[in-house]
């Protein structure tokens, strides 16, 4: 389970510590509040593609850092055995981007490669947008 997420230098967030709890969480406000940015930040340190422009003006890099705990199941446990990484209780996400757009991916301290820390993330989080649901009502998306 996501606990908490720390944003730093991303858009207009210049620091932002997020904890989440257990059961239901929702991010509401009005429109320009900062939901999308925090969305946004998520999808970056689960590594998603991003642009630079993400990285706030005047800054000279973006840092988002999230925090997993009770998140261990046998596939997890096995894709980071696969990528030398040793099981911990809780598991942190670091991903920095400099404002040239260079990336550094972490997990629990280790410096890893964008596609391996996509790679776990697939296995941790499903995010999905306010309307995708509604591919299910399109017939050319139904299985035969």
């Amino acid at each position: 389970m996501l606990s908490r997420i720390c944003i730093n230098n991303i858009a207009l967030i210049d620091r932002l510590e997020l904890e989440l709890r257990d059961g239901l969480n929702i991010l509401s406000g009005e429109t320009g509040a900062g939901k999308s940015i925090i969305i946004d930040s998520l999808n970056f340190v689960l590594g998603e593609r991003t642009d630079k422009s993400l990285v706030r003006y005047g800054t000279d890099s973006a840092t988002v850092e999230a925090v997993f705990e009770n998140y261990i199941d046998k596939n997890i446990e096995a894709y980071l055995s696969d990528v030398g990484i040793e099981v911990e209780e809780i598991l942190i996400l670091r991903r920095k981007m400099s404002k040239d757009g260079k990336n550094e991916c972490r997990i629990n301290g280790r410096v890893v490669t964008l596609s391996v820390l996509k790679g776990l993330t697939e296995l941790l989080v499903d995010i999905h947008g306010q309307h995708e649901h509604q591919f299910l009502l399109r017939p050319s998306n139904h299985f035969r």
